[in-house]
């Protein structure tokens, strides 16, 4: 279209039309990326379509930003998540700094506040970085969480401080800071981050402290987590991603316990030792809970990689107050209501059927050897996990914790998120192949690493 200041009357009310539904579409992409992202029959590809769409309609827009300013404004202060994400990305794209500012300072909700940041993690201009990095050294706790959520994905270059001065209930802005520290390899901030795991007393907040101290190589996280293992749910899964053999004797002690631990027995499927596969056959045998029987047949494909699947049935979900109260309390008991037809999206699951996988164990066993590392039935190597981010049958959520076992067990700097748009991921993806192929010379399939060096294998 043509200069927007050159339009006659009638012209300039039709593009302002127009560029209102470029926005009112791009909002509701964006709400259909995040249904796409969140739901369990969906491949982490799947919203690509999506975004590309999206992407257009943002592109869109740009030329009549400053003819629909008032349509951007008031969708910012008054819109839903999608309608707040769309005017930020549009003043990204402007590199307008003084609405970026107001975006930041603004108060609404946490949906409306997290669609914000989202865009100011995929879109904020470079020049945005110095303001960026004082508002991460500012005193407002929100923007201070924010500005380093947008530092830690963008692995921008800012400096993040963290004091180690730390009480017992943790804020939001020091943990995100932790978050940051822990992409961007700050490894002056180790002291700092114990003094907040010390006092940190919420699951959520230890464990991505934990995290932020594995990627950055802290030693002293570890013993930490050992000893605060079957206390406390947190550290299993932080034993998982940077434990060694005698970690895993520790963990098949809590997570086949009287009250079996779901997290303690996926670390053991990402730690990869064969020998804890008998035990996880005798689990599924004996479970009939959902999150205990999902963990177990997790581990046995992470560590055997045997081609069992089975296809599951999802009731789609409907408004109960359309019901009669009769029949609510009919449908909560587990009976059918008369007339009610619920329609079943079905998604392809890992087996859960133990007599299944027994039978493959039996005569597979003699193919694994006990102390080793194994993924998907293969000695692990680096190109074992590169190849895990890009599987799309594995649980969209474990892709997060392939990427830390290739930062935290061999070193691996390329930036990645689960939460890029999916070309983004395909880009890093293929960076971190090329990455695991030149690297296969220095590291022994099977092994056990931290940090790229070798560690001992000790089960007692």
């Amino acid at each position: 279209m043509s200069d927007p200041n050159t339009y006659t009357a009638a012209e300039r009310a039709f593009a302002h039309d127009l560029y209102a539904e470029h926005l009112e579409e791009a909002a509701f992409l964006y709400h259909q990326r995040q249904v796409s992202l969140n739901d369990p029959g969906h491949s982490w590809r799947d919203p690509r379509d999506i975004e590309i769409r999206l992407m257009a309609h943002l592109r869109a827009l740009l030329p009549g930003a400053t003819l629909i300013d008032d349509v951007l404004t008031a969708a910012f202060q008054q819109g839903e998540p999608g309608e707040v994400f769309a005017a930020v990305a549009v003043w990204c794209g402007l590199d307008d700094h003084a609405r970026l500012k107001e975006v930041m300072a603004a108060a609404m909700d946490d949906e409306s506040r997290q669609a914000a940041v989202e865009a100011l993690c995929r879109f904020m201009p470079r020049s945005a970085t110095g303001w960026l990095e004082h508002t991460v050294k500012g005193r407002d706790g929100t923007q201070v969480a924010a500005a380093a959520q947008i530092i830690g994905f963008r692995r921008a270059s800012c400096a993040v401080p963290l004091s180690a001065d730390a009480s017992p209930n943790q804020e939001v802005a020091p943990l995100w800071k932790a978050w940051a520290l822990g992409r961007l390899g700050r490894k002056e901030a180790c002291p700092a981050l114990r003094a907040h795991l010390a006092a940190c007393g919420e699951p959520a907040g230890s464990a991505l402290l934990a995290l932020s101290l594995l990627r950055l190589g802290d030693a002293a996280v570890l013993t930490w987590c050992r000893n605060r293992i079957g206390t406390e749910p947190w550290p299993a899964l932080a034993l998982g991603l940077a434990g060694d053999a005698s970690d895993g004797t520790l963990l098949r002690r809590i997570a086949f316990a009287q009250r079996v631990d779901p997290d303690s027995v996926l670390a053991l499927g990402l730690l990869g030792d064969p020998v804890a596969i008998p035990q996880m056959l005798d689990l599924l045998d004996a479970t009939s809970s959902d999150p205990v029987a999902e963990a177990a047949s997790l581990a046995l494909y992470l560590i055997a990689g045997a081609p069992l699947f089975e296809d599951v049935g999802v009731p789609e979900p409907f408004d109960e107050d359309e019901l009669f109260d009769d029949e609510r309390a009919k449908l909560h008991q587990g009976g059918e209501v008369e007339g009610l037809a619920r329609h079943r999206s079905s998604f392809r699951r890992i087996s859960q059927d133990g007599n299944l996988w027994r039978a493959w164990w039996r005569e597979h066993e003699d193919s694994f050897t006990a102390g080793r590392r194994y993924r998907c039935g293969a000695l692990l190597q680096p190109r074992d996990l590169v190849a895990n981010l890009a599987n799309e049958i594995l649980p969209k959520q474990l892709r997060a914790l392939f990427y830390e076992e290739l930062v935290i067990r061999y070193g691996a700097e390329i930036p990645f998120e689960t939460t890029m748009y999916v070309d983004d991921q395909c880009t890093a993806i293929e960076a971190l192949r090329q990455w695991g192929e030149a690297k296969i010379k220095d590291f022994e399939p099977g092994a056990w690493y931290r940090h790229g060096n070798q560690v001992a294998c000790d089960q007692t």
